[in-house]
């Protein structure tokens, strides 16, 4: 039975090195990854074969994966004992965490949404510029 040309991702064997050469695997290592066999991942980046949308779409997935765990890792990587935030940032933070936690018992009793977006409104913004420092 042949597989419908809709099946088909618009890609290229380029583009899927490309991708491969991103999370720096080898071709047998992604092929593993992806759960194709080294055969019938070399068909693809070689061009032999067409590539089937499953493929594009579990090589997107695993992209943005480690692009997400590399951005973990950098946060989690981050030193603490250079005090980025200036003691007004520190508790401007803290009064924020203390008037999220507090608002939202109060909210909840009252059903004031109003309150609770203007708190996240602020929060979201302050969380924003003291991140764009850190940085």
């Amino acid at each position: 039975m042949k597989k419908s040309d809709t099946s088909y991702s618009d890609w290229d064997g380029e583009i899927l090195k490309k991708h491969r050469n991103e999370l720096r695997l080898s071709q047998i290592d992604f092929a593993k990854t992806l759960g194709l066999s080294e055969r019938g991942y070399r068909c693809y980046e070689s061009g032999q074969n067409r590539i089937p949308k499953a493929v594009k779409f579990a090589v997107l997935y695993h992209t943005d994966t480690k692009k997400a765990e590399k951005a973990t890792k950098d946060v989690k990587s981050f030193d603490y004992n250079k005090n980025p935030l200036t003691k007004h940032e520190e508790q401007r933070i803290w009064k924020l965490c203390n008037a999220i936690e507090h608002t939202i018992e109060e909210a909840e009793k009252r059903q004031d949404e109003v309150w609770v977006t203007r708190l996240l409104d602020q929060s979201n913004r302050e969380m924003t510029m003291l991140l764009q420092k850190a940085t």
